[in-house]
């Protein structure tokens, strides 16, 4: 059977190999068991297409994960994919803010009943920003 599972998943099981020594990748670590290295890899994705994902080998799978919540369309949904072409074809800007940031700030008030929103860099950019508010606030 390891032998069958080793064919399916050759290029996988190389790409894993070829980088053990530098990609310290936690889902490969997690419950390691020397007795079952050969078998534990994390598959290995350069496609996706609608609800699937396609493996370096070409072995389909659906994302039943949708992306971890981020992909809720679909993998390359054509009208979420030509939006975003549309936007970069455009403008791509990290720094300065884009008039968009109004835009969807309005859209999320609405949506959620919320007064003001502001977007960050990061979990920690924001984290660090409401533990500022909270001490203003709080004194």
């Amino acid at each position: 059977m390891l032998d069958q599972l080793s064919q399916k998943y050759k290029n996988t099981k190389l790409h894993t190999q070829d980088f053990r020594n530098c990609f310290a990748l936690n889902r490969n670590a997690a419950g390691f068991n020397k007795e079952l290295k050969e078998w534990v890899y994390t598959l290995v994705c350069d496609k996706t297409n609608g609800p699937f994902v396609y493996d370096i080998d070409g072995n389909q799978y659906i994302d039943l994960t949708m992306g971890f919540g981020s992909i809720l369309f679909g993998h390359n949904y054509t009208p979420v994919r030509q939006a975003i072409e549309v936007q970069l074809a455009k403008s791509w800007s990290v720094g300065p803010i884009s008039p968009l940031a109004g835009v969807l700030s309005r859209e999320i008030s609405k949506a959620t009943g919320v007064e003001r929103v502001a977007f960050f860099n990061s979990g920690t950019e924001a984290v660090m920003v409401a533990l500022r508010l909270a001490k203003a606030i709080t004194k």
